[in-house]
């Protein structure tokens, strides 16, 4: 080292050791005074804001256990015949927003006898935990926990209700409130609009377990999701342990820190609390903004002192650091992104060999970055139709959605995705774009037959460069090709061939190919489709279980339900008919007993099949219950209903069993204000009267 840069180094050395040794002890100190501070703050925020959180759920059970006071849940005995049970929880769930999923009321044998949702009536609830305690007279209240049938998050409430009956209180029955979870959130979020000097934190809610049930932003994507002591949070450890107090946590994954005030669950005199643990968070780098300033300060100052001697040493070494400041300059600009500018320096020196050293470090750079951005992109791509894929479950759909995904990621003009018929075991384009009508009707492939047999015959992908090249170089339909390079990959689930993906024509122009790279993307692409293929069969095969009656092959009960509600409708909507049909077979449990249940099940076989072979295709044929069949006839009054009926009843008679077999039945027709249990009601009636009449008849129920 020359004396110039010598003496500006030692002037450096001399001026800015003292000031740094002050400057970093106030700037440690500060920070442990203000880390005091705030953290006793926040641990004060966080146990005010967990004894509102908790006072909030104690009055909310109150306010809940008030109404089994009411003198109407009395009629909880008489299964609410009235319906002012049912009535007073609608409108109280009306009154109540959105806070609630559902009111119920239960009588004492566990059964759903009001509800302000229709679809949890007559449901039996007796060992759900909240029953059992409150059939023996206590409140009940639960943790948060997700329903397992609509997957939503709530807390259950539960009180008996209690009557007096010879002068004694008995429990008649239990009101249950399912209370939505997510209004945890909204209290955390008036917390903190309450909390004028709490505006750039936030507050996390978890379950002792360590799960987060309520969060204000940004962390609401946390909420039910993440488990802050598997996480290895030493908040939540210590809350877990009912301790309280603050701390500095520090993220592994980021390496980020963050100040944390803590407080537990502390409860009540008549309310023990839940075990939550309240956490209140702000990054370090907000919370400690006003050391972060002396910080600055301090730099500024430093900043100062450097320019002081910087300026006595210019004059000495100018004309050497000229050249090393321009580099400087150009690399300062290249780390902001700038990746245009160049280093014009011209020299046969060594700071002109760095020079031209640099500036082809800029254009690799350049090249390099164009690289990943595309690279990138297509990653995003990717990503975007694994999380798209998950959500279809129509087949037809999701093989739309994969070549339109395919070909824009690939830049293809030509896809098309063929899969392989089980029955022919041939190969049919279920999908295609950039294809002839024609073809796409036309084309069957056997296994080894074609590029796309080959490929589901050798179950391996392939990429061709050159169609006019090996052994495509004869293929009868190259010429239709715009490029001369194409890829094909197969479908499998679990090593068996279910398809094949073909890709052809790149966007780029005639002299572009696909790449070994394009070849992986479109691989990726098939184990995603895969899984969604596969996803999509399970799914119509288990809709066609849920709606077919396994001894009959007909629809079953649950599907009468919903198509009549739907008919229904729309005999509300529009001005037309509508009958029901009840009927079932005279005698039946005789014949059954008699014959054997084998015998049984083929008499309601050939019941099923008879209805089904002998109705009109607008009708909807169902299984009722045991040897009862109901037929919705839509756009369908009493005369034309009858003829059905009548036909239903000789026809059936032409079957050959061990002894004569009959059939009554019962039509009802809808009319204004009916709902669907009255319409399956006066069809029942109907029915009842063709029994007593005689059986083997036709009744009617107007």
């Amino acid at each position: 080292m020359r004396l110039r840069p010598k003496i500006t180094v030692l002037l450096l050395l001399l001026s800015m050791i003292p000031f740094i040794l002050i400057g970093v002890m106030a700037y440690y100190e500060g920070e442990a005074s203000l880390r005091k501070s705030l953290g006793s703050h926040f641990q004060y925020v966080a146990r005010n804001t967990m004894d509102s959180i908790e006072s909030y759920i104690h009055d909310l059970s109150q306010n809940m256990n008030r109404w089994t006071e009411l003198e109407l849940m009395h009629d909880v005995v008489l299964h609410d015949v009235d319906g002012r049970i049912i009535s007073f929880l609608t409108n109280m769930q009306k009154e109540q927003g959105s806070s609630f999923y559902s009111l119920d009321v239960l009588d004492s044998s566990g059964e759903v006898i009001a509800s302000s949702v229709r679809d949890m009536l007559d449901r039996s609830l007796v060992h759900e935990a909240f029953f059992e305690e409150a059939v023996r007279g206590a409140p009940y209240i639960s943790d948060t926990a997700q329903d397992e049938e609509t997957q939503n998050w709530g807390m259950v409430f539960a009180f008996p209700i209690w009557a007096k009956y010879n002068a004694h209180e008995t429990i008649v029955g239990v009101l249950r409130v399912h209370w939505k979870a997510e209004e945890l959130s909204r209290l955390l979020r008036l917390a903190v609009e309450k909390d004028a000097g709490f505006s750039t934190g936030y507050i996390v809610l978890m379950r002792k377990d360590g799960l987060v049930i309520a969060a204000t932003q940004p962390m609401q994507e946390m909420v039910f999701h993440t488990n802050l002591i598997q996480q290895e949070f030493e908040s939540a450890k210590r809350l877990k342990q009912k301790k309280e107090g603050f701390l500095i946590e520090r993220e592994r994954v980021e390496g980020k820190s963050y100040l944390v005030g803590y407080s537990s669950s502390r409860g009540r005199q008549d309310f023990e609390g839940l075990g939550w643990g309240m956490l209140v968070i702000q990054d370090t780098a907000q919370a400690f903004t006003a050391i972060h300033r002396l910080q600055f300060a301090i730099l500024g100052i430093g900043l100062f002192v450097v320019l002081g001697v910087i300026l006595i040493a210019l004059k000495i070494s100018q004309s050497i650091a000229r050249p090393v400041l321009h580099i400087a300059g150009v690399a300062r600009e290249i780390a902001g992104g700038d990746l245009d500018k160049q280093v014009d320096y011209d020299s046969s020196d060594e700071l002109g060999s760095l020079a031209a050293s640099f500036n082809q470090m800029i254009r690799d750079l350049k090249e390099h970055r164009e690289k990943l951005v595309m690279e990138k992109h297509k990653l995003e791509q990717l990503l975007n139709i694994d999380t798209a894929l998950r959500s279809i479950l129509d087949l037809n759909h999701l093989v739309d959605f994969v070549i339109d995904k395919t070909m824009e990621i690939l830049e293809a003009q030509r896809c098309s995705l063929m899969l392989l018929d089980p029955e022919s075991q041939e190969l049919l384009i279920r999908g295609a774009k950039g294809l002839d009508t024609e073809i796409i009707k036309t084309t069957r492939l056997r296994m080894g037959e074609g590029v796309a047999g080959k490929v589901a015959q050798n179950g391996a992908p392939i990429l061709v460069t050159n169609i006019e090249e090996g052994t495509f170089r004869e293929r009868p339909n190259g010429a239709v090709y715009k490029t001369k390079s194409f890829m094909s990959a197969p479908i499998k689930v679990q090593e068996r061939i279910v398809g094949v993906i073909n890709v052809a024509d790149k966007k780029a122009g005639q002299d572009s190919v696909f790449t070994p790279t394009d070849l992986k993307i479109l691989c990726t692409i098939v184990r995603q489709a895969t899984i969604a293929i596969e996803n999509a069969d399970y799914y119509r095969k288990l809709e066609h279980l849920s709606m077919t009656d396994s001894l009959t092959g007909i629809f079953n009960h649950r599907y009468f339900i919903q198509t009549l509600d739907q008919e229904i409708a729309r005999a509300k909507r529009y001005p037309n008919p509508l009958c029901l049909l009840m009927l079932d077979i005279d005698d039946f449990k005789s014949y059954n007993d008699f014959y054997g249940h084998l015998e049984g099940d083929r008499l309601l076989r050939d019941m099923g099949q008879h209805l089904k072979e002998n109705l009109r295709g607008v009708d909807i044929v169902c299984r009722y219950a045991g040897d009862e069949f109901v037929v919705v006839l839509p756009e369908t009054d009493i005369p034309d209903a009858q003829i059905i009926a009548d036909k239903m009843k000789t026809t059936f008679k032409n079957f050959k069993y061990e002894t004569e077999v009959t059939i009554s039945i019962g039509i009802a027709k809808y009319s204004a204000n009916m709902d669907r249990r009255d319409l399956i009601m006066k069809a029942d009636q109907a029915l009842y009267q063709a029994k007593r009449g005689g059986k083997n008849r036709v009744s009617f129920f107007y």
